[in-house]
């Protein structure tokens, strides 16, 4: 650690934490300030320092990504609206939730002309949804101030995510999908993919009921091998899923699918929903929770490590 970084890890420390967050998103980008921020915050959030060097965790690997990984196709992947065009040239657009209309200023998104539920969701950052039903109404008002603010983000200052930096803001107005039997959301489908390859299956089924459960599976080929373990940041132990109760040959297409988007990419997280009827993408992500996790017991996040061969 040189002089600089270690002037501006002591004074990260000194900080409230309010401020601290605001004094990191105003620092601006650069090596070594890059470096020391991904540190301070790994060791914040997992109560370690991360391994830069010989990283053998997944999420030691994907601190390194943010620092050293600077393919210029991961800001395409990672910008949910250039994102869908990637998609439609690998998959067919078949597999696209219809986007209702796109700006990059909110007075240019005709609030009055969208459908009574639809999302909003802005292209360059991570969580930044909208969902607009009857059960939830908003104020049109409410949704272009929401709208502005994202625009005016950049949420590679938030953790570093260099795939996210130079990303042009665009605010995204797509249907919203819902489950064949009348829940909430689809069933989610998120795919941890390492050259090429599926290799991790983490499934959301009956979000928003009473009826909710997910499971966590190995891919074998075209087997399912079901893996529990605890991830401590996240929300606890996986509620049980039985495999078996699985569309075996929705789960082949989504495999596929996964497949055919993750081709070439050293990793990448493919989402994707089963509405019942159709399979739909949802979006590829690069830095999976952005390393943040703590896998127990932790051969987990070795394992999981292990199938990413980086070579920056």
């Amino acid at each position: 650690m040189d002089r600089r970084t270690s002037v501006l890890s002591r004074g990260l420390r000194r900080v409230a934490g309010r401020w601290r967050r605001r004094l990191i998103r105003a620092l601006p980008p650069h090596p070594a300030i890059d470096r020391e921020i991904v540190r301070w915050e790994f060791r914040k959030n997992v109560g370690r320092d991360p391994d830069l060097k010989n990283a053998t965790r997944f999420t030691d690997k994907i601190q390194r990504r943010k620092l050293f990984d600077r393919n210029p196709l991961l800001p395409i992947l990672q910008d949910k609206w250039r994102a869908r065009d990637y998609v439609a040239r690998r998959v067919g657009a078949s597999y696209l939730v219809p986007c209702l209309d796109a700006a990059d200023r909110p007075e240019a998104i005709d609030l009055g002309a969208l459908p009574e539920r639809y999302v909003a969701k802005a292209n360059h950052g991570c969580g930044w949804n909208l969902f607009v039903g009857p059960e939830a109404p908003a104020d049109p008002a409410a949704v272009r101030r929401t709208m502005a603010a994202w625009l005016k983000a950049n949420f590679y200052r938030r953790h570093r995510e260099w795939a996210y930096r130079d990303i042009p803001p665009v605010v995204m107005i797509e249907e919203r999908i819902r489950d064949i039997v009348g829940g909430p959301f689809p069933a989610d489908y998120k795919f941890l993919c390492f050259d090429g390859v599926p290799r991790h299956l983490h499934v959301f089924r009956n979000r928003g009921t009473p009826e909710f459960c997910a499971g966590r599976f190995l891919i074998d080929g075209r087997r399912l091998v079901p893996i529990d373990y605890i991830v401590v940041q996240g929300g606890g132990r996986t509620v049980p899923l039985d495999s078996r109760n699985l569309d075996r040959r929705r789960i082949d297409e989504m495999i596929d699918v996964a497949r055919e988007l993750c081709r070439g990419i050293d990793h990448i997280r493919v989402d994707l929903y089963d509405t019942g009827e159709r399979i739909l993408f949802g979006e590829m992500t690069l830095y999976h929770s952005s390393g943040f996790l703590v896998y127990e017991p932790d051969e987990i996040d070795h394992r999981i490590g292990a199938w990413w061969n980086q070579t920056y």
